[in-house]
């Protein structure tokens, strides 16, 4: 098949069916050049949410180890929470709402990245997400940037549990030794 005919298939699937939760689509090696073609098409025009697999993915050593992580990533994209965690066997978090939220500092071909993930709900199960890139120093998080990350994480978790703010912030920075860590928050 070619991106048309795939295109073609999906528009009237939707046609006959109506418009579908999620699309999982398994593409044979010959076809896995279409991917952003057809992944720009289902989440733009069709409006839905997908996953694609390479059919060899599931040819290889481990075809259930590979088929558990599709279902999460497919469990994920449609809103459901992987996982949650149970605090109460952690008697300081007990009874606490706490926040977790990590940020990192990576370098790749465009140069540096800043990423961040953090907790929005009290079971742990949601999370806000943010990225930049072009950053200029790799030790170091520009007070603006944090800032901004920060807040919008803030007001996420805020409006996520009922407007109520956490007993506890924990931020982790990947990366780091114990004398860099002074240095490296915003003040």
């Amino acid at each position: 098949m070619n991106v048309d005919s795939w295109k073609k298939l999906l528009k009237k699937d939707q046609e006959e069916n109506g418009k579908p939760t999620f699309i999982l689509l398994m593409l044979k090696s010959a076809e896995e050049k279409f991917y952003s073609k057809l992944k720009k098409y289902i989440t733009n025009e069709l409006g839905t949410v997908s996953q694609f697999v390479k059919k060899r993915t599931f040819t290889g050593k481990n075809p259930l180890s590979c088929a558990s992580k599709l279902l999460i990533q497919i469990s994920c994209k449609i809103g459901k929470a992987p996982w949650e965690m149970k605090r109460e066997n952690y008697s300081y978090f007990k009874g606490k709402k706490v926040m977790y939220g990590a940020l990192s500092i990576s370098k790749g071909k465009g140069g540096q990245s800043l990423a961040f993930v953090g907790t929005t709900n009290d079971k742990l199960s949601q999370v806000y997400s943010d990225s930049k890139f072009g950053i200029t120093q790799k030790e170091e998080i520009a007070k603006a940037d944090f800032e901004k990350i920060f807040m919008e994480w803030a007001k996420n978790y805020y409006f996520n549990t009922g407007k109520t703010c956490p007993d506890c912030i924990i931020v982790y920075r990947e990366g780091l030794s114990d004398q860099q860590i002074k240095t490296q928050l915003p003040k």
